[in-house]
């Protein structure tokens, strides 16, 4: 998709959701919207089935990063569109804090218009720019932790991707290593195609084989070896003070592995270590976990199995879609707000509802 057919959808989006909302007509379909789900079970994708829901749904929104960077590699979502959007969820949905979410979907009484706010990684702006607005709106929010980064100097192997292509002056990749990936880096949108590929490939590789590559891959970019960051990643005493402030936090294991790519005993090891350090450090029993990048191809039954041995009660993918109280606790679905029109942002949490 190019630039202007994405920019001419998004306006359509914008249009329809304003008119939705002035009309009234979103808010008068919201009872058929809450308990209607549209799945392709037993069809076609290219056909799928309205059916009626038994219970209700809840939905668990994803964030990575608030800022005002607009960063085209690894962007945050602006500060102000975040203030609208939690203005937005606390006034029309019954937030609640994950671990309460999950035990109303357990018990079947959660409310119809439940939702959750996550976050994953642990960069310092959900300190500095996101908790605010949380706090100001009383919005509850879970935050995942890859805790190795907390309080360190370093940066995730993803952002070490990131910042090579950010820093690069190279016009062009050549094919470096197994990876194979070359292209075009005169443009912004064809270093984000060349980034996409890459990260694409290095997903699929276990951790030695996925640390040589991005060091080929900086070497080739004429970055050099990644660099120590300061400020990137939350500090421990601003994790403890949002705790202290009703913020919880789950583990997204030690290092951001993609756990599926792994040995058991390694994975087993960022699975317990993270969730003992978090522990630890906030006095507090952790019951919920993320997986690293979260798509179905990053966790297997044995990774639910070691989770559930560790003592986790929950855990979250980046699947789309919403929650039944039927589905796997350790497979709960999540969306990415992806809206700056905050009509556009109301529009999509009702389609979200609708998705199994």
């Amino acid at each position: 998709m190019t630039r202007n057919s994405s920019g001419v959808r998004a306006a359509l989006l914008r249009r329809t959701a304003r008119f939705l909302h002035a009309t009234g007509l979103l808010s008068l379909a919201r009872p058929l919207l809450e308990r209607t789900r549209v799945t392709t079970e037993g069809g076609l994708r290219a056909f799928p089935f309205v059916r009626r829901r038994r219970r209700a749904a809840a939905q668990i929104l994803i964030y990575h990063r608030v800022n005002d960077q607009r960063d085209p590699y690894f962007g945050g979502v602006p500060v102000e569109v975040f203030r609208r959007q939690m203005e937005y969820v606390a006034s029309r949905y019954r937030v609640l804090r994950l671990s309460d979410l999950v035990r109303g979907l357990r018990a079947g009484s959660v409310p119809e218009n439940a939702i959750a706010v996550t976050f994953d990684d642990g960069y310092r702006d959900n300190y500095l720019h996101a908790f605010p607005i949380l706090r100001a709106a009383s919005v509850p929010a879970t935050i995942f932790l890859a805790t190795s980064a907390v309080g360190s100097r370093r940066q995730l192997w993803h952002d070490d991707v990131f910042s090579a292509f950010r820093e690069t002056r190279a016009s062009t990749l050549e094919p470096v290593g197994r990876a194979r990936i070359r292209g075009s880096l005169a443009t912004v949108e064809e270093r984000l195609r060349v980034q996409h590929r890459f990260l694409a490939h290095i997903r699929t590789l276990d951790e030695m084989e996925r640390t040589n590559a991005i060091l080929r891959l900086r070497d080739a970019l004429g970055v050099g070896p990644p660099r120590e960051t300061p400020g990137l990643m939350l500090q421990w005493d601003e994790v403890q003070a949002m705790s202290r402030e009703g913020i919880e936090f789950g583990s997204h294991t030690a290092t951001h592995p993609i756990l599926s790519r792994m040995g058991r005993n390694q994975a087993e090891r960022e699975i317990v270590d993270s969730k003992r350090v978090l522990e630890e450090r906030l006095g507090t029993t952790v019951e919920g976990f993320a997986y690293p990048n979260g798509t179905a191809a990053d966790f297997t039954a044995e990774t639910k199995a070691l989770l559930r041995d560790a003592g986790y009660t929950y855990a979250v993918t980046t699947i789309h879609g919403s929650n039944d109280p039927e589905i796997d606790r350790f497979e709960l679905r999540r969306a990415t707000p992806w809206d700056e029109d905050v009509f556009a942002f109301g529009l999509r949490l009702r389609y979200n509802k609708l998705c199994s």
